[in-house]
């Protein structure tokens, strides 16, 4: 849980401004690195000014610094932590320095682990974190804080990471709203969704043909998705797939979600292999409960109507998700194939096989897709026209096989992943760098990487595998005969393993993080080594980045954000690359 952070340093008196500013520039970074928020700084500059905090200057100007509460050195201990009196009458050293104040938010481990990080700086004479206290009156009677020294160890901590984890799964993440809110947002969505079955005859005609129990549980299942799905994540991740898949159909970018879902389902982070991906996915599916298959189908099809232009949240969708699994489930086709959980119940299904599971997931995806598709053309509400039913009939009769078992189960999948995640072509690339179209080749660079991103779940560079990065570092470094490449720019990194450093080398820096993509120089005679491949400053926008607002409103007068947003994505995509050993020949 994230708290109130204030931080004191003290930097050294002798820095000059431009020092102090790249100091601050490093406090910055760490601090957004290690997961904080609402950052605001002192002014630096009032404190540069002063530099000391002797007796011979003026009253007027110590008590400014007051006012600003750049705190001086306590001396006063309590305990294992530090109290500082900040009333005039306290028995203080004055530490000479320039006093910087950062407030922030983060849990108990980062703040220790950016206390350890920013302590350690040759410029840093002293360095103290507050944790606030809320609803604190700072200006109450004693002017009091109780500080506590950071030392490692933090008993309130929240046990959570030290460096946690940002590029991670988007459906993984905590909910929204709280346990007693989603219990009440259960039963209105139950009591709303048996309220439309009794008045639409179609959902009706459903619950009558499905076994009684096994239609109540479905219910119940889809009115619990609502209050359990993070939508706002849910959304990141449709735009991301979006971002990347602009030249692509809805019904394409449609097919990858469904794809990420089975894998979600299924326990299984990327797609490489197909025919392994495809044995993992039947093997991770054997033991996921049918409530829990049944709200991650009905949460991608919530996402499958963001795909085609309609609100994931609006409250129709819970309707149309019923309408869409009654509509699947209940066929005669998918019956027969022995997908006749909701036909016969659960109790005389017994179990359902894997095979189905899997059907299921793709079979009310690909139905979704049409059900939205002729949804946004024809504008009906629930129920499509005659025959658009009979339409979707046909496509669900078409789609599913004959019987379920693992040899055409498996072919299905197989077909189904090559269809959404064709084999990457290193084509275009090559022709590009032959002929030393550097710009169009760093660009196609970066579109093969967003398109290995897709292939997993986390969005993580670390899954991407080994030979598709030494495919591509093989051809830059062949064509700009070893001037150009991941290798060199991996043999720069591991000089001190920090990127200010490597983003230096390959001149990228920028005062405050890393240049503008068209600032770089795309030729092979005048740029640096290493200098290429440097699409990351182009396609953040397209990467999954924390959310930064707070801290670019807090910040907006010493940082740039595009500048920071492109450092970070060196930080945590490039730099993940650079530290592997399984691509390098």
């Amino acid at each position: 849980m994230p708290r109130s952070y204030e931080m004191m340093c003290i930097l050294h008196p002798q820095l000059a401004k431009q020092e102090v500013y790249e100091t601050l520039e490093k406090f910055y970074n760490h601090l957004i690195i290690y997961g904080a928020s609402d950052i605001k700084f002192i002014d630096p500059v009032v404190s540069y000014e002063i530099k000391s905090l002797d007796d011979d200057i003026p009253k007027d100007i110590k008590n400014k610094i007051l006012v600003q509460q750049l705190v001086s050195y306590p001396v006063l201990k309590r305990r294992k932590g530090i109290f500082i009196r900040r009333d005039k009458k306290a028995n203080l050293k004055k530490v000479p320095g320039i006093y910087i104040k950062i407030t922030y938010k983060a849990n108990g481990q980062q703040a220790t682990k950016l206390y350890k990080e920013i302590q350690g700086y040759e410029q840093v004479v002293r360095c103290l974190v507050v944790r606030v206290k809320k609803q604190v009156d700072y200006a109450a009677k004693n002017s009091n804080i109780f500080i506590q020294e950071q030392n490692g160890n933090d008993n309130n901590n929240d046990n959570e990471q030290l460096e946690p984890e940002y590029i991670e799964n988007d459906e993984a993440q905590e909910n929204e709203i709280s346990p007693e809110e989603q219990e009440i947002l259960k039963k209105k969505n139950y009591l709303d969704l048996t309220n439309k079955v009794n008045t639409i005859p179609e959902l009706d005609n459903y619950r009558k043909e499905a076994n009684e129990d096994a239609w109540k549980d479905l219910t119940e299942w889809i009115a619990e998705s609502i209050g359990e799905i993070n939508f706002g994540a849910a959304e990141k991740s449709v735009n991301r797939l979006k971002s990347r898949s602009r030249n692509q159909t809805p019904y394409e970018i449609a097919h990858q979600l469904i794809i990420h879902k089975s894998l979600q389902a299924a326990g299984v982070e990327l797609i490489a292999d197909v025919v392994q991906t495809v044995n993992c996915i039947l093997n991770g599916l054997q033991t996921i409960e049918l409530p829990r298959l049944s709200k991650l189908a009905a949460e991608m099809i919530y996402q499958i109507a963001d795909i085609y232009g309609f609100d994931a949240k609006a409250t129709e969708r819970k309707t149309e998700a019923l309408y869409i699994f009654g509509f699947t489930l209940l066929s005669e086709k998918v019956v027969e194939a022995g997908i006749d959980w909701l036909k016969s119940g659960i109790a005389l299904t017994k179990a359902l096989k894997v095979g189905a599971k899997a059907l299921m997931i793709y079979g009310i995806g690909h139905l979704a897709c049409y059900y939205y598709k002729y949804k946004s053309q024809y504008k009906f509400e629930l129920v499509p026209s005659e025959d658009l039913v009979l339409q979707l009939n046909q496509i669900s009769q078409d789609y599913f096989p004959e019987n379920t078992s693992e040899e055409i189960v498996k072919d299905k999948l197989t077909n189904e992943i090559y269809q959404a995640f064709p084999p990457i072509s290193y084509d275009s690339l090559n022709s590009l760098l032959a002929q030393g179209q550097w710009k169009n080749a760093d660009q196609e660079t970066g579109s093969i990487i967003l398109e290995l991103l897709n292939r997993n779940i986390k969005d993580k560079v670390a899954l991407i595998p080994g030979e598709e990065i030494r495919n591509i570092d093989k051809l830059w470094t062949f064509h700009s005969q070893g001037k150009f490449g991941f290798k060199i720019q991996r043999s720069f990194y591991f000089t001190d393993k920090k990127i200010e450093s490597l983003t230096a080398k390959l001149d990228w820096r920028t005062w405050f993080g890393c240049k503008n993509y068209e600032k770089l120089i795309l030729d092979l005679d005048k740029a640096p080594e290493g200098h290429l491949p440097a699409f990351w400053l182009n396609i953040y926008a397209d990467l999954k980045l924390p959310e930064q607002k707070n801290i670019r409103e807090s910040a907006s007068y010493l940082f740039k954000p595009d500048e920071v947003n492109r450092y970070l994505t060196i930080k945590w995509y490039l730099k993940p690359i650079l530290e592997r050993n399984d691509w390098e020949s």
